[in-house]
């Protein structure tokens, strides 16, 4: 099996896997028929190399409130079917917020220049890593942050490293107590 400049991956004579298709291959003929939509799997004694890396996105509170802690919660997924290698997470925070912290449940998380990139390490096949950073928003409205999860191989699915999250910024809630006179 080899990658070829076009990104797709050959096996056999012939026969073409692309990303997310799962093709057996005859080697006598070099043909590739369809088996499924998996993108994994054994083919003609020859196992795929590959790994499947996704990104969620979530924010908290909702909605969130000017200078309050806003909380952006990010989980990492590798679906296999190999592990993955140097992984990283990148955030790059929208101007409207002030940094204040980043943790994962694997590795190491850091800031720079509003841009927090955490270096996961190893993924095995099936492992997740949760990710943590708390901003405070400094500006009414709608603020769009985007991650994006990356590795040193090939993703079969690209289309799943990128999470982001729209969300509205709302004055702080005061709760006054009402005080009657006789």
């Amino acid at each position: 099996m080899q990658f070829g400049p076009d990104g797709k991956l050959y096996a056999g004579t012939g026969g073409i896997i692309e990303p997310g298709n799962l093709y057996e291959i005859d080697p006598s003929s070099g043909a590739a028929t369809l088996v499924g939509p998996t993108g994994f799997g054994k083919i003609s004694g020859l196992t795929l190399v590959g790994i499947d890396l996704s990104l969620e996105k979530s924010a908290a509170p909702d909605p969130a409130y000017i200078n309050r802690d806003l909380t952006y919660t990010l989980v990492v997924k590798n679906n296999g079917p190999t592990a993955a290698n140097n992984v990283f997470m990148t955030d790059t925070l929208p101007n409207s917020v002030l940094f204040v912290s980043a943790s994962s449940s694997q590795g190491s998380c850091g800031q720079a220049a509003g841009v927090v990139t955490c270096n996961l390490g190893l993924l095995t096949n099936g492992s997740e890593v949760t990710i943590e950073i708390v901003v405070v928003p400094t500006i009414l409205g709608d603020i769009d942050n985007t991650a994006i999860v990356t590795s040193d191989q090939l993703d079969f699915m690209p289309d799943n490293d990128v999470a982001s999250k729209i969300s509205t910024v709302e004055l702080n809630k005061i709760y006054l107590p009402i005080v009657t006179r006789p």
